[in-house]
Order: structure tokens, then C-alpha cells, then sequence
């Protein structure tokens, strides 16, 4: 079984490990495992310990060979919100679960309460050997998706990608199938953007991405649990489908929006040499918040990701783009900036030290 849940990724005081198989995590002060297994473990598969609020995928630790399913979990209240403390993302954390006043045992065979998103992954880590033990033949993928599907949505919890809490009944209980939508990123987008549709059960073969106004957008990546599409002309505000082999998903809210003029900045083979990482710098020189779209395509498999963040008013953002792209090491790179208000960008390439520095020259385009 190749299906690990991971204290959803990667909060502050968390260390975080992918072996061959899956994920291993140790959750704590990373001060206290310093020596022993920890630190080899962590030597052996050159991982960076980061403190990064929301999360980002964790493709930096993988090892030659890595195959696996991930699915990360994020910590959730009696009331089903976010717990303070909890990490979240709405492309990289998938699930909530319990994770507050949670009774557990304790040194000395006593019982303590306590909270954390260790308490949470336990929870789905239950649920997926439960659901597996009565579906041997289902795969990994199919497991956690059974998990998400059924979970309890609640409007607390929309920083999440599944805005749901783990329902272990209706995991054991409940067999969607057919394509589904999660969520549309960005849920808003003028005409001729880029979306991108994260779900499950579109299939391999490409279908059709059906807009409000019975129009159909062009499709520029298709996969089993992510579709890139542009919102076509003629499309309304409205209900959006996935059509495909599999069937007809259930409709998803999105909202057309007038396009705003704005400036995009884009850079053609990005790679990084040996001993080097590429690394994307966002500014924002204004006094109000801009909002940022960031398109890659890798050069080799033409995956395309989307990442949409909002810079506070003077601030700088720095992303490693080997955390955004599924592909370890990451292929040559097209990187394009979109934004609606002025924003500075650029793309370099460092090495671990920060004493060699490679600079990526843009294209401007007002």
C-alpha cells in the first residue's frame, strides 16, 4: 500500500522525510532531533526544513525511483474549523480531521489530552486501512479520493482543498464514482484566462470542461486530478462540468469577471545547474495588495501549474520552483507572472550557499 498521510505539509516545528514508498513525519521542535535517526534520515535525502504558512508540495525530498499517493491533512475544531495552528493550502492540504483536546496515551500508562495535526493524520490513516481492508483491490489514488468525497464540507474550512472533515462513516459506507470537481482555482477569472480544475476521476483521456452558456473551454492539460482550461468567450458566471468517459460531474460555481489590464512577465528556460535551485522573487512596490497568478510549463511532459497569491503592500514573496512543479529535478521551465497592478518579478538560480546567483532575463508585456 502506497498511500501516506502526512501531517499536512509541512508546519513550523514539523520534519518531514519521503522515502521510497511514502512519507514518514515526526512532528516536534526539530531542536530535539537533531542526532539520532532523525538527522540521518534527513542527511540521506537532502531535506530542507522549512516554516512556510500556506503549505507547498514537498517534491524537494524525493528520492530516485519515488512513487507514492499523498495525502495531507490539516487539523480541525469541534465546531469543524481550521485549528489555529493547523497549515493549509488549497492545492496541498487535501483533508481535515480532528486535531483539538484530543485524548491520547501517555508516558507511565496514563492518558493525556492534547492537540496537533499528528492527532489528525492518525484519524485518516485509520480511515484509508479501514476503507482498504473492505476494498482490497482499490488503489491507492482511489482510497484517498474515497476519502475526500466523503467528507463533511463545511464553509470553515475552505483553505483546504476538499473544504471537508473526515467522515469515516461514510468513507465505509458511501462508493461515489464519475468524475468530481473540489474546487476551481481561481474561483474567478476573465475571459481567455487560464483555470485550473483539481478533482477526481476525469480520466487519462481528455474530455470537455463545459462552462455556463454551454460553452466549452480549451483544454491545456488533462490528467486524473487536474485539468488546466482556458474560460472561453460566450462563457457566463454559472455552473461548470467536467464531461469524460467516466461520466458527468457534479456543477461547480464560477464567476466570470471583467479582464483588468494588467502586466505579465515571463521567463523561457528556467533550469538550474548542478548544485543550483531556481527561485522565483515577487515584489509589490505599491501601497495596495496585488494579486499574482503563477503559470509553469514544464518543457519535457508540458504539465502546466497554476499558483494565484495576493503581495500585502510592500512585500516581497520568495518561491523555490522546484516546489511548485510535480517533476524532480525540475525540467527547463517557462515561468509567467500575471497580475492585475504593477509588481516586480525575477527568477534566479542560487546554489545552497548563496554565493553563486544566475539571473533569468524577462519578457515584458504590458
Amino acid at each position: 500500500m502506497e498511500l501516506w498521510a502526512a501531517s499536512e505539509p509541512y508546519a513550523p516545528g514539523e520534519v518531514l522525510v519521503r522515502f521510497r514508498d511514502g512519507i514518514f513525519t515526526e512532528s516536534g521542535d526539530v531542536e530535539r532531533h537533531e542526532a539520532g535517526v532523525v538527522r540521518a534520515a534527513l542527511e540521506a535525502a537532502k531535506v530542507r526544513l522549512v516554516r512556510w504558512y500556506p503549505s507547498v508540495k514537498v517534491h524537494r525530498a524525493r528520492l530516485a525511483g519515488a512513487r507514492s499517493v499523498e495525502e495531507a491533512v490539516a487539523a480541525s475544531t469541534a465546531n469543524d474549523a481550521l485549528a489555529f495552528f493547523s497549515n493549509y493550502g488549497v492545492q496541498s492540504v487535501h483533508v481535515a480531521a480532528p486535531g483539538v483536546n484530543i485524548v491520547g496515551t501517555a508516558p507511565g500508562d496514563g492518558y493525556e489530552t492534547g492537540s496537533g495535526t499528528s492527532a489528525a493524520t492518525a484519524f485518516v490513516s485509520g480511515a484509508a486501512a479501514l476503507v482498504l481492508s473492505r476494498n482490497p483491490s482499490m488503489t491507492p489514488s482511489e482510497v484517498k479520493h474515497r476519502l475526500l468525497r466523503t467528507a463533511d464540507v463545511s464553509p470553515l474550512l475552505d483553505k483546504i482543498l476538499s473544504r471537508g472533515r473526515l467522515n469515516v462513516f461514510r468513507a465505509l459506507t458511501e462508493a461515489p464514482s464519475g468524475p468530481f470537481i473540489y474546487r476551481i482555482i481561481p474561483e474567478k477569472a476573465p475571459h481567455g484566462a487560464w483555470v485550473t480544475l483539481r478533482g477526481a476521476a476525469f480520466g487519462s483521456t481528455s474530455g470537455a470542461v463545459v462552462f455556463a452558456g454551454n460553452v466549452q473551454g480549451e483544454v491545456a492539460f488533462w490528467s486524473d486530478e487536474k485539468i488546466v482550461v482556458t474560460v472561453p468567450q460566450g462563457a457566463l458566471s454559472g455552473d461548470v462540468r467536467v464531461r469524460s468517459a467516466q461520466g458527468e460531474s457534479p456543477p461547480v460555481w464560477f464567476e466570470v469577471s471583467e479582464a483588468p489590464p494588467g502586466v505579465a512577465l515571463r521567463f523561457a528556460e528556467v533550469r538550474a545547474e548542478a548544485g543550483q535551485k531556481p527561485l522565483l522573487i515577487l515584489s509589490n512596490p505599491t501601497d495596495q495588495p496585488a494579486f499574482v497568478t503563477v503559470r509553469l510549463m514544464e518543457s519535457t511532459t508540458q504539465d502546466l501549474t497554476l499558483k494565484t497569491l495576493t503581495l500585502s503592500p510592500r512585500q516581497k514573496r520568495f518561491l523555490w520552483l522546484e516546489d511548485l512543479v510535480p517533476s524532480t529535478p525540475p525540467p527547463s521551465l517557462l515561468v509567467e507572472c500575471l497580475a492585475e497592478t504593477f509588481v516586480g518579478a525575477a527568477v534566479v538560480s542560487v546554489t545552497d550557499d548563496y554565493q553563486r546567483l544566475i539571473a533569468f532575463p524577462p519578457m515584458v508585456k504590458w
